[in-house]
C-alpha cells in the first residue's frame, strides 16, 4: 500500500531528527545547526501531511483534538 511508504519515510525522518538532537548519530552537538533541524522538521511535516491526506484525516483537526485531550488528561490549562 502507498501509505506504508509514507509511514516508513516519516519514521526515518523522525528518527534522523531525534538522533541528531540526542547524539545518536555521527553528528556532534557542534555539527547540528538550526538549518539542519529546520530541514528535518520540514520533511517530517511534509510526509505527515501526505500521510494524513492519504488516510483522509484532517491533520489540523487531529493536532488540535490531540493537544486538547492531552491537556485535559495531564491537567494542563492550555487548550487550542
Amino acid at each position: 500500500m502507498k501509505f506504508k511508504h509514507y509511514i516508513l519515510l516519516l519514521a526515518v525522518l523522525t528518527s534522523t531528527a531525534i538522533s541528531a538532537i540526542d547524539g545518536g548519530s555521527s553528528y556532534t552537538a557542534k555539527d547540528i545547526n538550526n538549518q539542519m533541524l529546520k530541514e528535518e522538521i520540514g520533511g517530517i511535516a511534509i510526509y505527515l501531511d501526505l500521510l494524513a491526506s492519504l488516510l483522509e484525516i484532517d491533520l489540523q483537526e487531529a493536532i488540535v483534538d490531540t493537544f486538547n485531550e492531552k491537556s485535559v488528561k495531564y491537567g494542563f490549562p492550555q487548550h487550542v
